[in-house]
């Protein structure tokens, strides 16, 4: 599980700034509040603040907005919704008591080594090797979203279509059929010293460890 920390990061000390409409802050004052919204969310991910990129969308909030010299305090404006598009709020603490406060709606991506498409992926098609690949990519969803490891994957049957390029998500892949319906099967029998083999034809898709009727081909029955 993806540790929670219950009190938000109080941080730096923030330089005073007072905008004016449709002005926006600083580039100071904007790289303060980028490097306190990084350091919240990589606290909470439990992950290196060189892993988080936060992208401020909108800085219209400051306008008109006195922030006087202080820490500064951040936290999420849904609770648990850091990653993607996400709002924050950005208070300036002072001597214990809030002295400014505003939302900051930003963009914020985790770097996260997953599995990776080498080529579309089509519906139930069956994931080889050489099929995927691994790159670190940033990425808006918590690490175990997508699968982190080749052998996770290959073998596996993707549910529906993953384009090349992009990462591969757990809840995409299920378990391949050992036998798909429809495929020519041999049939075993033994007994008392006896073998006797048939060939057939599988009435419908097959798992490892699952019984499946087989339509012999020399005389129609399905056994």
């Amino acid at each position: 599980m993806v540790a929670r920390l219950a009190l938000a990061l109080v941080l730096v000390v923030f330089p005073a700034f007072v905008a004016g409409a449709g002005q926006e802050p600083s580039r100071e004052v904007q790289g303060q509040v980028v490097s306190a919204i990084r350091s919240y969310v990589a606290g909470r991910l439990s992950s290196p603040e060189s892993n988080v990129r936060v992208t401020p969308l909108d800085w219209s909030a400051f306008a008109n907005q006195s922030l006087e010299g202080g820490r500064l305090e951040v936290r999420e404006l849904v609770p648990g919704a850091y990653l993607g598009s996400a709002v924050f709020m950005v208070s300036v603490m002072s001597e214990g008591r809030k002295v400014g406060s505003v939302a900051v709606p930003a963009e914020v991506g985790l770097l996260q080594p997953v599995v990776v498409a080498e080529t579309n992926l089509e519906w139930h098609r069956t994931v080889t090797a050489a099929d995927v690949s691994i790159a670190s990519v940033y990425l808006t969803k918590e690490p175990g979203y997508y699968a982190d490891g080749v052998s996770d994957v290959v073998g596996k049957r993707v549910a529906n279509l993953v384009k090349r390029g992009t990462p591969v998500p757990v809840g995409s892949l299920e378990t391949a059929p050992m036998v798909k319906k429809g495929e020519h099967v041999t049939v075993v029998v033994e007994s008392g010293g006896v073998t006797i083999m048939a060939s057939g034809l599988a009435q419908k898709d097959g798992y490892w460890g699952e019984d499946v009727a087989v339509s012999v081909m020399d005389n129609d029955k399905v056994v």
